[in-house]
């Protein structure tokens, strides 16, 4: 990797960082709580009302800045991993895929819930559903394809137990919010691993023999 594809990869994971950060802080002062709000509190009930750009906005904040816990710190350094090893356009694609498609399944089963007459259907259907951590699972599916492609397959494969591990013991002990966030975590690994797998791999460069008497 030459310095300038290098330098291009930090400043772009820098603002990876810096931007959903800065949003989710402004949107929390009294100047830009209102504006910000309209534009990146996502729920089913606000997209079904006609707030559709609310879905890819509210992947561009955190929804808590102030805190970090173990899951969204753990993947931001894996979508960091990938996007230093794979490129910003890579990790784009990977992300905004993740956090759509299992965003728009998840509302899908929430309004058939909701038809049913279920109250957890009813309470999802109002909350908000909002952060990075879907779009950054997805780049941890994609980070597991990449990785097992490249021969790195303990790596690979922690990566995979341990998100796994993590998501499903959230499915068994978390409350009804919680559930409903593993669950479009592990389905956002899968869409960021699948959309990786039809991704062309660059063939490796072949070694050109020096023929003799040719200038080096």
């Amino acid at each position: 990797m030459n310095p300038q594809t290098t330098a291009l990869r930090a400043g772009a994971l820098l603002g990876a960082v810096v931007v959903p950060y800065g949003v989710g802080r402004a949107e929390m002062t009294h100047r830009y709580h209102r504006t910000l709000s309209s534009l990146t509190k996502y729920s089913p009930t606000r997209f079904v009302h006609g707030a559709v750009w609310t879905l890819p906005f509210s992947g561009l904040v955190v929804s808590r800045p102030t805190r970090v816990g173990t899951k969204l710190g753990v993947l931001i350094l894996v979508g960091a991993i990938y996007l230093l090893w794979a490129g910003p356009g890579r990790a784009v694609v990977r992300f905004a895929a993740a956090h759509v498609v299992p965003t728009v399944l998840a509302l899908s089963a929430i309004l058939v819930a909701g038809a049913l007459a279920s109250p957890a259907g009813h309470h999802l259907y109002r909350m908000s559903d909002t952060g990075i951590s879907a779009g950054l699972a997805g780049t941890a599916g994609a980070l597991i394809v990449l990785a097992w492609r490249r021969q790195l397959h303990a790596f690979a494969l922690v990566i995979a137990v341990g998100l796994g591990a993590l998501f499903c013991y959230g499915l068994a002990t978390e409350h009804l919010p919680g559930v409903l966030a593993d669950a479009e975590h592990l389905l956002a690994m899968g869409v960021g691993a699948l959309v990786e797998l039809r991704w062309p791999v660059p063939p490796p460069t072949p070694a050109v023999p020096i023929a003799a008497g040719v200038p080096r």
